[in-house]
């Protein structure tokens, strides 16, 4: 038996255009019922038509935007709680990231570099399935530091640091994530 809505969303289906109704096709193929396929499709509204694909991408890219907003908190926190000087940490519209703070001695500033891979890697996996992104730069310059003993000492020292701040961490990528920058 088929609901009233579901009924009166079928009749509004049949007043779509044809290319509406292609997308909307797409979204009823993904499983969603005709009422849900029709809102998601935007074909009822004066925007673009959405497709499937495009709320995938869409998804995606909130998820990077959170991710680099999460990359940056981390480096930034790690640096605070060494008692460096953060002066900003920001975000761009490419998800690209800055944390600017007064460089400390080679175990300060590693650690402040693996900070995001780590956060990541083993606080936020759930959320982030593929993994850190955007690491290039930090590896980069973790290589420069070069010596293994500093970067396991920073390696255990940075796992506490982001197990004891794990809120600070959240909400400072809050602020990143909402505002683009976070000033301390």
């Amino acid at each position: 038996m088929i609901s009233a809505s579901e009924r009166a969303a079928r009749e509004l289906f049949l007043d779509l255009p044809l290319e509406s109704r292609a997308v909307v096709h797409e979204w009823l193929a993904t499983g969603h019922t005709m009422r849900d396929a029709l809102l998601n499709s935007n074909a009822l509204g004066k925007g673009e038509l959405r497709t499937p694909r495009d709320a995938r991408r869409e998804e995606l890219w909130k998820n990077d935007k959170r991710q680099a907003a999460e990359h940056e908190s981390a480096h930034c926190v790690a640096a605070q709680a060494l008692g460096l000087d953060v002066r900003y940490a920001r975000i761009a519209d490419d998800n690209s990231g800055t944390c600017v703070h007064v460089k400390g001695t080679k175990l300060q500033n590693a650690i402040v570099l693996m900070a995001p891979e780590l956060w990541i890697d083993l606080f936020r996996k759930d959320q982030f399935p593929y993994g850190p992104t955007g690491l290039d730069n930090d590896h980069r310059r973790l290589a420069e530091i070069g010596d293994s003993f500093i970067l396991r000492e920073a390696m255990d020292h940075c796992i506490k640091i982001l197990k004891q701040n794990r809120a600070i961490v959240l909400a400072t990528a809050d602020k990143i994530a909402r505002y683009g920058y976070y000033r301390p």
